[in-house]
Order: C-alpha cells, then sequence, then structure tokens
C-alpha cells in the first residue's frame, strides 16, 4: 500500500481534512467538523484551551474513519500575516538569488525581514522568451508560524509541512486540471473571514490577492433582514436565490463581486 499524506486545514469556521495517496495524488478520505456548532455572531471564536479541546475532539472523530490515524500532517496559513508577489530579476544564479531576493523583499514588506520566513518557487517571465529570473515569493511571518504548530502540537500532532494556500491551491488544480499552453485561470477560494484570488499562468501562480467579505458576512446580512439563529441562516443562504430577490445579500454580494472583478483586473495588468 502506498504511503498516505493526511492534509489539514485549520480556519476560523471548521477543521478539514484528507487523506492523499503520496504517489498517485488520488484523496482516500475527506472529512469536515465544525469548530464551534453554537455560533451566534461573526466574530465569536474559540481559543486558548477551549480551542484545543474541540480541535482534539474533531480529531478523535475523524480518526474513527480515517485510513491512517493522524499523527503526523501537513497545513497551511492564509490572511493576514502572509505574502505572496511575483518577482523579476536579470539572469541570477542561485547563489546570487540569496543575496538579491532579501534585499528586494524588504522594500515590499513592512516587517523587519528576520521576523519573517521566505520561500520561492521558479516561474517562466511574464514576457515569454525573455532572458529573465523570474520568481514567485511567498513570506509569512515566524510567529503565525510558531502559533499554528504549537496549537497542532497541542492537539497531538506533527507538522511534516506548512505552505500558504495560494501553493496548495495551485498545486492541487494543477494536478487535477493539468496545464495547457497559455491558458490563465483564476482560482476564487472564499473563505469564512474573507476571499482569496490566484491568477494562474500556464499552472504557475503570478498573482494573490485576499480581500472582504467571506462567507460568514453573507450569513450576517441574511440574519440582518430575518432575526433568528446563526445556524438558521446558513441553512436559509444554502437555498437561497439572488436572482429572486433576497434583497439581504444583494449589497454584500455586489461588493464580494466588485473585489473578485477587481482582482481579475490586477491581475489581468500583469499579462
Amino acid at each position: 500500500m502506498n504511503r498516505v499524506n493526511v492534509g489539514l486545514d485549520l480556519g476560523a469556521y471548521s477543521l478539514k481534512c484528507a487523506e492523499v495517496d503520496s504517489e498517485t495524488g488520488q484523496v482516500r478520505s475527506l472529512w469536515q467538523g465544525e469548530l464551534l456548532p453554537q455560533r451566534q455572531s461573526r466574530d465569536q471564536a474559540m481559543t486558548g484551551d477551549t480551542l484545543v479541546r474541540r480541535i482534539r475532539e474533531l480529531i478523535s472523530a475523524w480518526a474513527q474513519h480515517a485510513v491512517t490515524p493522524p499523527r503526523v500532517v501537513r497545513s497551511a496559513l492564509e490572511g493576514d500575516g502572509t505574502w505572496c508577489r511575483y518577482l523579476e530579476f536579470p539572469p541570477l544564479s542561485a547563489r546570487e538569488l540569496e543575496v538579491a531576493v532579501p534585499s528586494l523583499v524588504r522594500k515590499h514588506i513592512a516587517v523587519p525581514l528576520e521576523e519573517v520566513a521566505l520561500t520561492h518557487v521558479a516561474v517562466p517571465p511574464l514576457v515569454p522568451g525573455e532572458k529573465r529570473t523570474a520568481l514567485f515569493l511567498v513570506a509569512a511571518r515566524r510567529d503565525l508560524i510558531a502559533a499554528h504548530k504549537k496549537l497542532l502540537a497541542d492537539c497531538g500532532l506533527d507538522v511534516a509541512r506548512l505552505e500558504v494556500t495560494p501553493l496548495a491551491l495551485t498545486r492541487e488544480f494543477h494536478r487535477n486540471r493539468g496545464v495547457a499552453e497559455n491558458e490563465v485561470h483564476a482560482l476564487v477560494y472564499g473563505g469564512f473571514v474573507n476571499t482569496q484570488v490566484v491568477v494562474l499562468r500556464d499552472g504557475c501562480p503570478y498573482f494573490v490577492r485576499h480581500f472582504w467579505p467571506g462567507s460568514r458576512d453573507f450569513v450576517d446580512a441574511f440574519r440582518s433582514e430575518r432575526p433568528c439563529s446563526w445556524k438558521e441562516a446558513e441553512d436559509c443562504l444554502g437555498v437561497a436565490d439572488l436572482e429572486i430577490g433576497e434583497t439581504a445579500l444583494e449589497p454584500i454580494f455586489r461588493r464580494w463581486a466588485g473585489e473578485v472583478r477587481r482582482s481579475l483586473q490586477f491581475g489581468n495588468e500583469i499579462f
């Protein structure tokens, strides 16, 4: 039997778990558990020991159905405290990049460079055929990385790999869809707190933007017009149809759609 990689997505709303065959990339199982079923407001959240206990409960529930008991996982970070950016240089060697990348990053990140972890992937230059060194840079604050790892360690899990969501989304899109030359795609990832747009060309990431609103804002907007519990609003939202006049959702949807269009315009400008 091939080795199984375990992926864990810990968000503000839920814990999502996946078991993936390391050789074929085939998903063997998916599981999701809500962190706060008794939620009553958009900003309500679990912290500290309460959060640890709840995650442990969910992991125990998942373990009953998992092919491989979850002990070592791969996870991701997103949102504030993470940065993604396309960088381009004259032709440089790997040793020269070790100096050039941090020097350029200092101009784009507002925190001291020693407080962030940097990584990058090579991508084709924006202008095909140009003799340039092009990179997609990913950075994350070290304190966020440490806090995420500590939280999972407190829950009895070790982290084998931690990355930002745009890289994970890009890899799985490439795995599931393949790549056709000169194709441009936009991945729209709707999270609970915010939405993220990743623009790809030929399967490589070049532009990332995250923005408000997220799914919690749609639920909150629904509740503003129809006083009800959070759970009732979620259930109603699941069958809502904007085309038949859900007036409570129209303003938030217009804002969301406008931000998606703006992100696509930004992405289009770089090609």
